[in-house]
């Protein structure tokens, strides 16, 4: 029987390798949807939605900060594109022994910045400003596996090591 994982122990974000300060504790991950063609045609009985392999929407990435600070700033340049990774501890329970485990999850991305929410400012709490990227990387790896690849600007889409794309990239 698998390992049932049940809790992200903790985790910390960098930006090209160093720890950012203030991020809040919860990030929202990104959605990954596919471009999808609708086909309808003599013979069926309406239409059918099927995905274009490879090909995505934008995906967006809110990064949320507690109040503002130097690392918040730093990443305000609208010129470069940034490069974060999201390190965590997974916590699992193994049925086999009863034992809780620790698994590693490395999540990295880069994108584009497309916008700064400047948050509010109260006394005696946190402003929450944030930023926003539009994704053109994310790699997620487990147990130091990675396990999903979408790289939309080199054409790279793999799912547990398997490369989705060579098949059609063979035919071009």
């Amino acid at each position: 029987m698998p390992n049932l994982p049940n809790v992200i122990q903790n985790f910390n974000v960098y930006t090209d390798g160093n720890r950012l300060v203030g991020i809040t504790g919860e990030v929202s991950m990104p959605e990954i949807n596919a471009v999808v063609a609708e086909v309808n045609g003599a013979g069926m009985l309406g239409s059918v939605s099927f995905p274009a392999i490879g090909h995505f929407e934008n995906m967006e990435q809110q990064i949320p900060f507690t109040s503002f600070n130097r690392e918040f700033f730093d990443l305000t340049d609208f010129t470069s594109q940034k490069n974060l990774t999201l390190r965590g501890a997974l916590q699992e329970y193994n049925p086999a022994t009863g034992a809780l485990e620790a698994k590693g999850l490395r999540i990295v991305m880069r994108g584009n910045l497309t916008g700064i929410t400047s948050g509010t400012l109260k006394a005696g709490e946190g402003s929450a400003p944030s930023i926003t990227l539009a994704l053109t990387y994310l790699l997620i790896a487990y147990d130091d596996q990675e396990v999903f690849e979408l790289d939309k600007m080199n054409a790279v889409y793999k799912v547990n090591g398997r490369d989705i794309l060579a098949e059609y990239t063979r035919l071009c």
